[in-house]
């Protein structure tokens, strides 16, 4: 783990450039259009970056962890060029249990959103 951490700081400010790099590489289609996997985006990174596997690895969970710690202390991620995630609060409300049709209060929580970039949403397009 302390290894991890020493590249940390290595690693900070590249990150998200070549997460966003992975993500966005037209080459990568066929891995987002089945759906992609936390391996698909080491293999990514490994295959564009040129990294080793071990080190790809590595920043993903970094970025990942990283992503998780912001989202618990509820702050929102902006990545330009690709979208934004935010957490929203939701207040308790009214359900009812579709089984039974009894009349249940559903707690407030915290969810976290995500709404693409222009650029991410002509991508897709």
């Amino acid at each position: 783990m302390d290894k991890i951490l020493k590249r940390k700081e290595v690693y900070k400010g590249n990150a998200i450039k070549c997460f966003k790099k992975v993500l966005t590489n037209p080459l990568n289609i066929n891995i987002i259009n089945k759906g992609m996997t936390k391996a698909d985006i080491v293999n990514a990174l490994f295959e564009n970056v040129g990294l080793p596997k071990k080190e790809s690895e590595e920043i993903i969970e970094i970025i990942l962890e990283t992503m998780k710690q912001t989202f618990a202390e509820g702050e929102s991620i902006k990545i330009s060029g690709f979208g934004s995630f935010n957490v929203r609060k939701k207040r308790s409300r009214r359900g009812r249990n579709p089984k039974t049709g009894e009349d249940i209060e559903i707690s407030p929580r915290s969810v976290v959103t995500f709404r693409p970039s222009s650029i991410l949403k002509a991508t897709v397009e």
